[in-house]
């Protein structure tokens, strides 16, 4: 059964008006990337949300359920009726993978079956593989993996303390957050590991948000270390070679002596640090918090070239579509669409 809510609700012409006007002040960047339109979704319950392998429709929560929003038209349509929650569109098939009272399930787009893959009600997370084969998941905080299909789970880390495993593009490794031993000024750090459980070692650097380049070779996070000290006046955006761990580290924010105004550093300043990459590896989205106010955000893959790409506030979590052509991000509680000029 389709429950379909109705057509998504675009921005107003005076909204547009000044989303151009801040990309027209822009540097380089500008000159190649603008916003065409904005297609908003409604309501959203939390930033777990996901796109197509098309790149024509995106997958997220609305009232603890999955929901479709198709972007041709802005229509949306609810998918499950089972307390649905972190959605994550198949790389290769129409099919999503979600969490459901603690359980991993799959939901088949084309039939509307539904696979339960796990039952012990453990689980809080689970990503897929880049070519479909094979999920990670958190459970009892611990990274474990299995077979698309629930077989074979394997626990991969110990220590209850690790969160958020996210595939390598290549398929090689697992990235994963972990809070053991260097919780101090909420930092923990970061850590890899092949999908088999071997090779786990710990980056030089760590940070939380990490984002993968499309090629797998680097991890983009932030950090508020530098040279193994804490730096409370100081956010840096840190960018790590996974083969070499070598670290191209950026002071991106500081604050004043007061300790209330944020000032500029080089060309980029923001808090609320969530990365996606561009398909093609050349630029980097984030959400910025300046002076209060959070909107996405461009820069191309050295940190330069800074361009403000929303100007409505409250805007995060931007996600690049597979196409290139489109940004996902939320705003408050509505889910909205950047449709990009290239």
């Amino acid at each position: 059964m389709i429950i379909n809510i109705g057509k998504g609700r675009k921005l107003m012409f005076w909204q547009k008006f000044i989303i151009l006007l801040f990309i027209a002040g822009c540097s380089n960047i500008a000159q190649e990337l603008t916003v065409k339109d904005i297609i908003w979704f409604g309501i959203s319950d939390d930033s777990n949300y996901s796109w197509s392998k098309d790149s024509d429709k995106i997958t997220f929560v609305y009232q603890n359920e999955i929901w479709i929003g198709e972007i041709i038209n802005g229509n949306k349509c609810r998918l499950t009726f089972n307390k649905g929650k972190n959605p994550v569109w198949s790389p290769v098939k129409d099919e999503i993978l979600y969490i459901s009272a603690g359980d991993v399930w799959v939901k088949d787009i084309n039939s509307f079956k539904d696979i339960q893959l796990t039952t012990d009600g453990k689980v809080s997370d689970a990503k897929w593989s880049p070519d479909g084969r094979t999920i990670a998941f958190v459970k009892e905080k611990n990274i474990w993996v299995m077979n698309n299909d629930g077989s074979k789970q394997k626990q991969l880390t110990t220590g209850n303390d690790n969160w958020g495993p996210l595939f390598s593009p290549t398929g090689d490794k697992i990235v994963f957050y972990c809070l053991r031993g260097g919780s101090t000024h909420g930092q923990g750090s970061t850590w890899l590991i092949q999908p088999d459980g071997t090779k786990l070692y710990k980056l030089q650097k760590s940070g939380k948000n990490v984002a993968w380049s499309p090629d797998g070779s680097r991890i983009i996070c932030t950090d508020l270390w530098t040279d193994g000290k804490y730096s409370g006046h100081a956010f840096y955006i840190i960018i790590i070679d996974v083969n070499t761990q070598k670290v191209n580290s950026i002071k991106v924010l500081e604050i004043t002596p007061s300790g209330v105004s944020p000032v500029i550093i080089g060309d980029i300043n923001y808090s609320n640090h969530s990365f996606s990459w561009s398909p093609d590896g050349s630029k980097i989205a984030f959400d910025n918090n300046v002076h209060g106010i959070v909107n996405i955000y461009v820069v191309n893959n050295t940190g330069r070239n800074l361009c403000q790409l929303t100007s409505m506030g409250n805007a995060t979590k931007p996600l690049w579509s597979p196409d290139g052509n489109k940004i996902m991000f939320k705003s408050e509680n509505n889910l909205g669409v950047l449709v990009l000029n290239k």
